[in-house]
C-alpha cells in the first residue's frame, strides 16, 4: 500500500513496505518517546512482517466495504456500515439532506442513494443506499474512545476520484493524536479520500476521513463515536451545528 496515487506501477509487496517504512519514520518523529510501548515501531522484520500479514487481512475486509461516491458535482468516498446500506462518510460530502448519490463500488457497480443527516460542525454525514432487498458488505464499527497516539490503523479512500479499473487506495500509518472530536494520523490523504474510513488493525472502523493540513502527518478523521453518539440525528436527516 503506498501514498502514491497510481498504486499500478509498484508490486503489491513493494508498496506495502514502502508504506508501512513511511508510517514508522512519521510517526517516530510525530509521536517521539510519548507513544506507549505497545505502539512502538517494529524492532525488526519480524514484527513488520506481521505487521504486514494484519494489513492485508485488513485491505481484504474493508475495500469491497469503501465505495466511492458522487453527489451532484461533488465526489468523494464512503463506507458501508450495515447490511441494510447506511453509508458513512464526511458532513461536507453529504452537503444537505434528501439529496441523489451515485455510490460506486471497487468493482466498477453502481448503487443509488440518498443523503441523510449532517453534523456540520464535527464534519460527520450519513448516507443510504435505497436499492432493495440486497444485503451489502459493511465494516464492524470500534469504539474510538480508547485510541492513543502511536496505535497502527489503515485509512481507505478514491484519490482523486473515482479512477475506473482502480480499487480504493490504502495507507497504512499511526495515530499522533486523539480526543473525542478528532483523530490525527500520517496516512496521507488527498482530496477524493474524503468520507473513508479509518480502521484499526483488526479491520474495524475508527474513524472516517475528514479535512487534510499542510503537514505529512496533518490527515484529520471524525472518532467514530461522534456518529454513535448522534446516530437518530444523522438516520433521521437531521442537519445541525453547536459549538465546540
Amino acid at each position: 500500500m503506498s501514498c502514491r496515487l497510481d498504486p499500478t506501477r509498484l508490486k503489491p509487496l513493494r508498496l506495502l513496505l514502502l508504506a508501512l517504512a513511511l508510517a514508522v519514520m512519521s510517526s517516530a518523529a510525530a509521536i517521539g518517546a510519548e507513544a506507549p510501548t505497545e505502539s512502538q515501531p517494529p524492532k525488526d522484520a519480524a514484527e513488520l512482517k506481521a505487521i504486514e500479514e494484519k494489513v492485508k487481512k485488513v485491505v481484504a475486509k474493508v475495500v469491497p466495504c469503501t465505495v466511492a461516491v458522487r453527489v451532484g458535482q461533488v465526489y468523494g468516498s464512503g463506507v458501508i456500515v450495515s447490511e441494510e446500506g447506511y453509508v458513512m462518510t464526511a458532513g461536507h460530502i453529504v452537503g444537505k439532506p434528501g439529496q441523489d448519490v451515485v455510490f460506486i463500488f471497487a468493482n466498477g457497480k453502481t448503487a443509488k442513494g440518498k443523503t441523510l443527516g449532517v453534523y456540520k460542525t464535527l464534519d460527520a454525514g450519513l448516507m443510504k443506499i435505497t436499492e432493495k432487498d440486497k444485503k451489502w458488505p459493511f465494516v464492524e464499527r470500534a469504539s474510538s474512545k480508547d485510541i492513543k497516539a502511536g496505535t497502527w490503523c489503515v485509512a481507505a479512500g478514491h484519490p482523486l476520484g473515482y479512477h475506473p479499473g482502480r480499487p480504493p487506495v490504502v495507507r497504512t500509518g499511526r495515530v499522533v493524536h486523539a480526543d473525542k472530536n478528532r483523530i490525527q494520523t500520517n496516512c496521507l490523504l488527498v482530496r477524493g479520500d474524503m468520507g473513508g474510513p479509518l480502521v484499526n488493525l483488526d479491520g474495524k472502523l475508527i474513524g472516517i476521513n475528514s479535512r487534510i493540513g499542510p503537514g505529512v502527518t496533518m490527515n484529520f478523521h471524525v472518532p467514530v463515536d461522534v456518529f454513535a453518539r448522534n446516530w437518530d440525528r444523522l438516520v433521521k436527516a437531521e442537519s445541525w451545528q453547536t459549538e465546540r
